[in-house]
């Protein structure tokens, strides 16, 4: 029972509520600014005295209208607005003045001259065209009348070589085979063929340059270098550099 009670009055005073906004919003309506906002809005029934109010406020507005357009109507231009005297600059900014037009000349050009090689003749073929004036053929020799080259004593390639010449290619021939086969070996090994040979082991490089010519002394014999007499350095600044140096018998030098 109570719960009912309890409905039954919220019901009430929720319709009481609504029925006092709404007369109130009645009452107000009139003197609030015109709402602007979209959406739906509430339909507001007005009562006869809120009508002849609103007809009264409407009438009012009319007549300030008209006579505001009778007033615009009599208005007209009498006179036009005068334009003010036109400014007068001092001191005038000069002409622009620009440099005159300046167009290349033209030189005269030469014709250029053809070789031979390039002109052609005008003579005409049976097949037509033109033919170059210059057409050689090549023409074979017979062969009774060839004749074999015969080398010039002048020649370097002809040119004999001495017994001690082709010593010293035979000597860098060796030694250049040798420095070939100990460039492909490790350390190791060319420490112990320093140690047969009885050479000091210092580094890589130097040791196969020693090791190829101590065998290639060993292999010649030092004919070649046995003959020739060494002067020091210091003995020919002594003897003035211009005497040249006599070779002993049987050397090159």
């Amino acid at each position: 029972m109570r719960k009912d009670l309890n409905m039954q009055f919220t019901i009430q005073v929720g319709d009481l509520e609504d029925r006092l906004v709404e007369r109130m919003y009645q009452v107000v309506a009139p003197v609030l600014p015109p709402n602007r906002e979209r959406g739906k809005n509430k339909v507001m029934y007005a009562s006869d005295s809120d009508e002849a109010l609103s007809a009264r406020i409407e009438g009012s507005d009319t007549s300030v209208t008209q006579k505001l357009n009778t007033k615009t109507e009599r208005l007209c231009i009498s006179e036009k607005r005068k334009r003010g005297a036109e400014p007068v600059f001092e001191e005038p900014s000069p002409p622009m003045e620009l440099p005159a037009k300046r167009t290349p000349k033209r030189g005269i050009l030469k014709p250029v001259k053809l070789t031979r090689r390039l002109t052609r003749s005008k003579s005409k073929k049976a097949g037509g065209g033109l033919t170059p004036t210059t057409n050689k053929k090549n023409i074979a020799t017979p062969i009774s009348k060839r004749r074999t080259p015969t080398h010039s004593p002048t020649c370097p390639s002809a040119a004999v070589l001495t017994p001690s010449a082709k010593g010293t290619l035979a000597r860098l021939h060796y030694r250049n085979e040798v420095l070939k086969e100990l460039k492909t070996l490790d350390a190791t090994e060319l420490q112990c063929i320093c140690r047969e040979e009885g050479l000091h082991y210092d580094k890589k490089i130097d040791a196969i340059f020693d090791v190829a010519d101590h065998r290639t002394e060993r292999t010649f014999g030092g004919s070649s270098a046995g003959n020739v007499e060494v002067i020091k350095v210091d003995a020919f600044e002594d003897l003035g550099g211009d005497e040249s140096v006599e070779p002993a018998a049987g050397g090159d030098v």
